[in-house]
């Protein structure tokens, strides 16, 4: 194993109208909540790059191999997902990680528009000496899920009421239960509705004032300040 092998993985749906965000679709449109999804998982991808860690798209559906490749560029490698549920295929990436030889892993979504390279460092810095790190998101869930190859717990992807705002806890108590020491990173708000994204501008841009400072300009933001608010006003 190699001590300073550190695997980023970014879990990708590929951005097709109807297919992605359908709940935030209803009041956006599908045309809309689909550019959107390819905004946040563009800077997802890039905000991994940015680490200088080894980088692993996990995609789906897995017929999409071309596609993906074409979108992200030839910077990251790329697995698919596979089959089972959202808790199988974590739990596989993971499988396949240690598998590999990397020392720690990090596995996050791609719907987090305030994930930073700087977050997914200090994940990995906490499991220098923590068997997992957790990244727990705004309605329960969570947007990233880390362990050191020592300190894995495949347990904590079976038997999960997954999209539910339990995730978050459920996991932390099996962590504990089972004599994991689990590190925290702060809580971040993933965009599944109009309310999450409408409250997630409204909380970025009084970050930006109280700072005294510029909103950092991402994929996602120009989308809502661009094409966003050009349907807004046709």
């Amino acid at each position: 194993m190699d001590t300073d092998r550190r695997r980023i993985i970014v879990f990708v749906k590929y951005p097709l109208e109807n297919a992605v965000k359908t709940r935030l679709a209803r009041d956006i449109g599908a045309v809309c909540a689909a550019g959107l999804s390819r905004a946040m998982a563009t800077d997802a991808v890039e905000a991994a790059l940015e680490t200088g860690r080894e980088v692993l798209v996990a995609f789906t559906p897995d017929e999409n191999a071309a596609a993906f490749a074409d979108w992200l560029g030839g910077d990251v490698r790329f697995e698919p997902q596979g089959t089972g549920d959202i808790g199988a295929r974590m739990l596989r990436s993971f499988e396949s990680a240690f598998a590999a030889g990397v020392s720690s892993a990090v596995l996050i979504g791609s719907d987090i528009p305030d994930l930073s390279a700087d977050i997914i460092n200090r994940a990995f810095a906490l499991l220098a000496v923590h068997d997992a790190a957790l990244g727990p998101a705004a309605d329960g869930g969570y947007y990233l899920i880390g362990f050191s190859s020592r300190g894995f717990l495949p347990a904590v992807f079976g038997g999960m009421q997954w999209s539910t705002a339990l995730v978050a806890g459920r996991t932390l108590d099996i962590l504990r239960d089972s004599g994991k020491n689990c590190a925290l990173l702060p809580k971040l708000r993933d965009i599944d509705t109009l309310e999450d994204l409408r409250s997630w501008m409204a909380d970025t841009k009084t970050a930006g004032v109280r700072a005294g400072q510029r909103v950092r300009s991402t994929h996602t933001r120009r989308y809502c300040e661009n094409e966003l608010a050009k349907e807004a006003g046709s």
